[in-house]
């Protein structure tokens, strides 16, 4: 019987120290080969020196110290560069792996797949045990994003049936069922991904110039991958907890702006073909007015915060003071 194969197992920053420690601790507890591959990618000196510490002590690690700075999508495909493995196992630090047999699975389940290009990921809960919304998507298509913007599923009156249809072709479907063993997906999260790397260096790894932290880089990828004839899947047996990152990061206009240039470069670069372009240009316009909103309540809710906070204290003072008068 042959040995298992080796994987790669990417680990790219930007992560804290605690983050890092119980995400190698898992992935070395693994009972099949691996090696892994760290990329600070902006993380701060104290985590990076975490995991080079590590790294001089277990020759199965490998930090990648010339990888700086390159955004989500260039750390990623530069490390897949660097690896030896004949899989990648791309992860995100701070997620522990649940079992030392956990890639095992994703072995045996890799075995039985016959379609070209695939990629398997798990079950990804938060700390109440929930499924990520970001978990398994639909993709993103002009029609998807116009039921989202518009929320044409929530108008007075529709018909239970266009109801349905509607609700059906939501970007986060309310409910996908799962099977046994390997459920087909249409988008994974690349926040645990198990893919061949010779499938990844087929479809050129993930798309550059997105630099939204994974968000639509999971999107395009999964879209080149259909249209590639291949297949993901995601598996209930593995469930993972994860809490995005960047949900936690402050998100300005500045930053808004960019997420929204990067949704419109997207439908332009892969519906352009399939989608008249004045179509294409409404959607833009719809994008554009979506961000102003977001601006504008934003700048509300900064305007109006400390007008909050004395109302708060007024009402605190006069709760505690009512009770004073009728002793009175």
């Amino acid at each position: 019987m042959s040995p298992p194969p080796l994987t790669s197992v990417l680990l790219v920053g930007p992560f804290e120290g605690a983050d890092i420690t119980q995400t190698l601790d898992s992935v070395l507890a693994q009972t099949t080969p691996v090696e892994v591959l760290v990329v600070g990618n902006g993380s701060a000196p104290e985590a990076l020196t975490v995991a080079t510490t590590r790294a001089t002590t277990d020759p199965r690690m490998r930090v990648l110290t010339d990888i700086t700075s390159l955004g989500f999508a260039k750390a990623h495909n530069e490390a897949a560069r660097e690896a030896k493995g004949q899989a990648l196992l791309i992860l995100t630090p701070g997620i522990v792996v649940p079992s030392p047999d956990a890639l095992s699975q994703l072995l045996h389940f890799a075995a039985g797949i016959k379609k070209r290009p695939w990629g398997i990921g798990a079950r990804l809960v938060d700390h109440e045990g929930r499924e990520a919304p970001i978990a398994r998507r639909a993709f993103l298509t002009p029609l998807t994003a116009v039921i989202e913007l518009l929320r044409l599923f929530s108008l007075p009156g529709l018909p239970e049936r266009w109801r349905a249809w509607l609700l059906a072709r939501r970007f986060r479907p309310s409910h996908l069922p799962w099977r046994e063993g390997l459920t087909p997906v249409q988008v994974l999260c690349s926040a645990f991904l198990f893919i061949p790397l010779k499938d990844f260096t087929l479809l050129h790894g993930f798309k550059e110039g997105y630099d939204t932290e994974g968000s639509l880089e999971d999107l395009d990828f999964a879209l080149r991958l259909a249209r590639a004839e291949g297949c993901l899947y995601a598996t209930w047996e593995i469930t993972v907890t994860w809490v995005p990152r960047r949900a936690m990061a402050p998100s300005g206009w500045r930053s808004r702006l960019h997420t929204t240039r990067s949704l419109s470069n997207y439908f332009h670069r892969h519906f352009s073909y399939t989608w008249p372009q004045p179509a294409l240009w409404l959607l833009d316009a719809g994008l554009y007015v979506r961000w102003f909103g977001q601006n504008c309540r934003a700048w509300i809710a900064e305007v109006t915060a400390p007008l909050r906070q004395r109302l708060t204290w007024l009402l605190h003072a006069t709760e505690f003071l009512l009770p004073r008068r009728r002793r009175r």
